[in-house]
């Protein structure tokens, strides 16, 4: 029996070994994150863009003779994105879940209409938009 797909083992395991760091620098020093997932996004498609480009690979999904599949497809560079994005969404998650109070008072702080001061009935919370609220802040 193969297991084709247990390549992918092995990317997420060398994603894993930045997962630390990333995760340490979204804890102490958010601008420093930012920046970090920033370079390696960029060097990540650099890296894809020029090895698409030497190997002229075909934007076609049927060509299957291509050299995407043995030069693209296992890499981890090629995988770098999809990673980082995760990355981002659980550290705006955990960050929204667990500072959520601190930082949605100070917004509806400034947000507060004087005409609703006085109303008995609480406003509904949009989540998404507190959630989009909180990254814009972060």
């Amino acid at each position: 029996m193969c297991m084709g797909w247990t390549w992918y083992l092995a990317c997420e395991m060398q994603f894993f070994l930045l997962l630390p760091a990333l995760v340490q620098q979204y804890y102490k020093i958010r601008e420093n994150f930012w920046i970090s997932i920033g370079f390696l996004s960029a060097f990540s498609s650099l890296i894809v863009l020029i090895v698409i480009w030497k190997n002229d690979i075909s934007a076609s999904y049927f060509t299957y003779k291509d050299a995407y599949w043995t030069v693209l497809y296992e890499k981890p560079y090629a995988r770098m994105m999809c990673y980082l994005i995760g990355v981002v969404c659980g550290c705006t998650y955990f960050s929204f879940k667990h500072e959520k109070a601190s930082s949605l008072a100070d917004l509806n702080d400034e947000d507060e209409d004087p005409a609703n001061l006085f109303d008995e009935e609480p406003q509904e919370t949009n989540m998404i938009k507190d959630i989009f609220r909180h990254l814009q802040r972060s």
